[in-house]
């Protein structure tokens, strides 16, 4: 297998201390291009647009587009800003400019934690549990909040720039905290990785979302790497290879972090009976829902050593 050359892993490491460096009370993260490059294997180069930024998956069949998410999650934003602002505050840790914030240039599809067929045809769990468009508030270039769009939030009305009718779990608010990008951008996602397992970046990340109960805040980006590399967890469980590696918010919100695997023993060892409540018709209901997990990592990496 191919090894990273010193001097593209000390381009790396360098860049990594200054994109940390940037993540002051105000500034939000910032990489560049050489890092970038030199985390990246000749494949995945090959999708970045002409402006540096991979080329992500787009929505799937019977999925909102970026552009519809972005314009739901303003007019969401314009018609909540009162009540929710409160608590956005509470998790920034500062006050927001909630009547000068834009969406951010950027928005990610995040992609379901649990199996496409396993919360059957009912669409209420189907968003619930569904994928998601993360969308950032900025204001200028710093995100405030984050809004997560359900990307099935085709029944939610939207009118003159503000929501009518927001329909049922299409929407969750966030307030990012001060000095941090919630979710990180995947092109530091792929610095980060890079430089913490030691080995170059072969595809565009993933985005996933975590299993209930973490919230959309918590995604995290898949990042299949070139070669394999032997992770230890903190839990101080054995040492195991893995092709892929989690960048996200493990440890704080700050700094990445990188997460692993748990070993996938099948289908059957990731079922699942969640309680799901849903406010209908003005009552709350509750069901349980069987559910089938996608492989889920089990804990932040304490040690990387490279395959030999």
């Amino acid at each position: 297998m191919t090894r990273m050359r010193r001097s593209a892993a000390g381009v790396l490491a360098f860049h990594f201390l200054l994109l940390l460096a940037c993540v002051d009370g105000e500034h939000p993260m910032a990489n560049t291009e050489s890092a970038l490059h030199a985390a990246l294997t000749a494949d995945a180069k090959s999708q970045l647009d002409a402006h540096g930024k991979f080329v992500l998956a787009s929505a799937g069949t019977g999925e909102i587009s970026e552009s519809d998410a972005k314009r739901l999650a303003m007019a969401w934003w314009r018609s909540t800003v009162g009540f929710v602002t409160p608590v956005v505050e509470r998790d920034r840790g500062a006050e927001v400019h909630e009547d000068d914030l834009e969406a951010c240039p950027r928005a990610y599809l995040a992609l379901s934690a649990y199996e496409p067929s396993s919360a059957g045809l009912d669409p209420l769990i189907q968003r619930m549990t569904g994928s998601r468009w993360l969308v950032g508030l900025c204001y200028g270039n710093v995100q405030e909040v984050l809004v997560a769009v359900s990307a099935l939030a085709g029944d939610a009305r939207e009118r003159d720039g503000r929501i009518e009718d927001p329909g049922l779990h299409n929407f969750f608010v966030f307030g990012v905290p001060v000095g941090s990008r919630v979710p990180f951008s995947p092109e530091d996602a792929a610095i980060a990785a890079a430089v913490h397992a030691g080995a170059r970046v072969a595809a565009p990340p993933r985005l996933l979302l975590r299993t209930r109960p973490y919230s959309a805040a918590n995604a995290v980006w898949d990042i299949e790497l070139e070669n394999e590399v032997l992770l230890r967890g903190v839990s101080g469980s054995s040492p195991r290879r893995a092709s892929s590696v989690l960048v996200g918010h493990f440890q704080g919100w700050r700094e990445p972090s990188i997460g692993m695997r748990s070993e996938d023993r099948g289908p059957a060892d990731r079922r699942e009976t969640v309680r799901l409540a849903a406010m209908q018709r003005a009552k709350r209901a509750e069901r349980a829902v069987a559910l089938t997990r996608a492989p889920e990592f089990v804990s932040v990496v304490d040690r990387v050593r490279k395959e030999k």
